[in-house]
Parts: structure tokens; C-alpha cells; sequence
């Protein structure tokens, strides 16, 4: 299973470590790491994720996707 897990901007520079961004099964999947203490952070990925935009790009207001949200 760790050969399918792809960590992007990893940095060793605040310990532990801190990884912005996992790519599971190789890239297929997009995942994002976000801390549930921080209120402001989750609402930005649940904005992120929750909006769907049109063919020019541009937020269609009343609409809105599903996404999977994993904890631990």
C-alpha cells in the first residue's frame, strides 16, 4: 500500500513533519490535509470542495457537490 501513496510538499522543516498535500493510489485520488481545530481552514476546504462551477469557470451559486471527508 505505501507505493500507492504519493506525498506532495512535504517539508521536514516544522516537526514532525508537514505534508500539504497526499495523492493516494498514485495520484488517482486528490487529498488534502486539514486540521479539526481549526474552524477557518475546514470551512476553506469545505468551500473548495462544496462549489461547483460552470463551463467558463465561474461559481454557480446555487449549487453545490458532495465530497468525502475521512478523520482519525
Amino acid at each position: 500500500m505505501h507505493n500507492l501513496i504519493t506525498l506532495q510538499g512535504v517539508s521536514a522543516q516544522h516537526p514532525p513533519w508537514v505534508a500539504h498535500r497526499a495523492q493516494p493510489m498514485g495520484g488517482l485520488i486528490d487529498a488534502f490535509l486539514a486540521s479539526a481545530d481549526s474552524p477557518d481552514e475546514l470551512a476553506y476546504w469545505h468551500e473548495m470542495w462544496s462549489s461547483v462551477k460552470g463551463p467558463d469557470g465561474k461559481i454557480i451559486e446555487d449549487a453545490r457537490k458532495g465530497y468525502l471527508e475521512v478523520s482519525l
